[in-house]
């Protein structure tokens, strides 16, 4: 798969695991104790493609900004999660 395609798939990826993080903010009371940690395992596994998409030159950076914002996510999955 070329670096193109593989980064276009990890971003699809990243919106879909952002868009499951955000109905867990707003629908905690409903949405099972398994399934926050399994949107928190995808928004690590996120950042972890995000690291090897720049080291391996797909990408020269990732803007700080995607970073912020997966952080702020990562950071609420870990409250509710406990």
């Amino acid at each position: 798969m070329s670096g193109a395609r593989t980064v276009g798939a990890r971003a699809r990826g990243t919106r879909t695991r952002h868009a499951h993080a955000s109905a867990a903010r707003h629908t905690n009371a409903e949405l099972p104790r398994a399934a926050r940690r399994t949107a928190l395992g995808s928004a690590r596994e996120t950042w972890g493609c995000l690291d090897v998409a720049e080291a391996n030159g797909y990408v020269e950076a990732v803007d700080a900004g995607i970073r912020t914002k997966l952080s702020q996510v990562i950071a609420s999955l870990i409250k509710v999660t406990r």
